[in-house]
């Protein structure tokens, strides 16, 4: 016997866990052969500031700032240089 693992995560404003954990469970049934062993539970939901969303989507996809355009746009237009 052997035991495979996967890790989901979904990132949004607002999902109801429950219901994608009984669709992903009735899929997996209707899919697999009946002697498979199921086991989904929720891990739990972890509030992203703006910058963490942002450093969690560059790991997880690659997708930068740069790339998307979100980065922070400063309002310092100008090269401003002190005289000592």
């Amino acid at each position: 016997m052997r035991k495979y693992m996967v890790d989901l995560a979904f990132v949004t404003d607002s999902l109801d866990l429950n219901e994608v954990i009984e669709g992903l469970k009735q899929h997996l049934e209707t899919t697999l052969e009946a002697s498979v062993l199921i086991n989904i539970r929720g891990g739990g939901v972890k509030q992203l500031s703006e910058q963490g969303y942002k450093v969690y989507r560059a790991r997880t996809t690659g997708q930068t700032c740069a790339m998307v355009g979100d980065g922070h746009v400063s309002k310092i237009t100008e090269d401003e240089t002190v005289e000592v």
